[in-house]
């Protein structure tokens, strides 16, 4: 990888990185998949580290990036879907048509 290339994904690493901290980025499943994406970007266990340091009280992401290790993101993005399925199903089964529902935070499966 040439010098340019490097300094252009690093920044894209950074900016990505950014957004989680500031919290730019919301939602368990989007900070997920942005790390994800950074990841992937620049795959190593420092980049690891600092992903993980920029919201420390996010499981989803720690789960993702373990996974990122050895899986491909492909079959990683495809969990996301599947999960989601899953999800739907069930609760397709539980709320109907003018049932209200409260949720006490931001939630990319409940929206």
């Amino acid at each position: 990888m040439g010098l340019k290339s490097f300094v252009k994904k690093r920044q894209e690493f950074n900016k990505i990185l950014n957004d989680i901290k500031s919290i730019k980025i919301q939602g368990a499943r989007n900070i997920a998949k942005a790390a994800l994406k950074a990841y992937y970007i620049l795959p190593s266990k420092k980049s690891k580290r600092k992903l993980l340091a920029s919201r420390p009280t996010e499981p989803m992401m720690e789960n993702v990036l373990d996974l990122a290790e050895h899986e491909n993101k492909k079959t990683i993005l495809n969990h996301f879907e599947e999960a989601q399925e899953k999800i739907n199903k069930s609760v397709f089964k539980l709320i109907r048509d003018k049932n209200v529902v409260f949720t006490h935070c931001h939630s990319t499966n409940v929206t």
